[in-house]
């Protein structure tokens, strides 16, 4: 944990791409940025847990008309995220994306 309030930008980032690559492969694929943005927006919503309400729909979150499914939001992340072009998020690909649009 001393990673997240005391290393660098490079390290955090590594960090947090560690613990969202769920199968350990060294890219963030569809799937995985699925279950991230469905669960963020949940939490976003005050239900951290599985439900069926607009607020942790992807056209909630992303403004997108009635039939965006998640896993077609996940494919709008993977194409913004990868910067190589390849179809993987790799972890430079995640860097780069976080110091070009910060949150």
């Amino acid at each position: 944990m001393a990673l997240l309030t005391r290393g660098s930008k490079q390290e955090r980032l590594r960090l947090i791409f560690e613990v969202w690559d769920k199968d350990n492969n060294g890219e963030l694929d569809a799937r995985e940025l699925a279950t991230l943005a469905r669960s963020a927006a949940r939490r976003a919503a005050g239900n951290p847990g599985p439900s069926g309400d607009d607020a942790s729909s992807p056209r909630a979150v992303a403004g997108a008309d009635e039939d965006m499914e998640w896993a077609e939001f996940a494919d709008i992340l993977v194409a913004m995220l990868d910067a190589d072009g390849d179809g993987a998020v790799s972890q430079e690909d995640f860097a780069a994306a976080c110091v070009r649009e910060p949150a």
